[in-house]
């Protein structure tokens, strides 16, 4: 399913920007703010990402946001026999 839809969620390399932590702490307060005084803030999180900051349990498919094609694959192995791909895992 193609989609034009953008979401947020944090870097895997945010780790190499200095003092990134300060930087998430700003986004966050700005967008806690905006949230409290009932702001439309227009900002669409990634759905595995708004899971985990309100402590929701996490899903397979909630890795769709992230990469649609992994979480189609580790669906189908889920529901299916990967026994019939005569494929080892090592």
């Amino acid at each position: 399913m193609a989609s034009n839809k953008f979401v947020v969620l944090p870097s895997t390399t945010s780790a190499l920007v200095p003092d990134h932590l300060t930087i998430f702490r700003f986004a966050g307060a700005i967008t806690a703010k905006g949230v409290l005084e009932g702001y439309l803030l227009g900002i669409d999180f990634a759905k595995f990402f708004l899971k985990h900051i309100t402590g929701t349990p996490l899903s397979i498919t909630d890795l769709q946001d992230v990469d649609p094609e992994l979480t189609q694959n580790l669906i189908w192995v889920l529901e299916n026999n990967p026994d019939d791909l005569c494929a080892t895992f090592t």
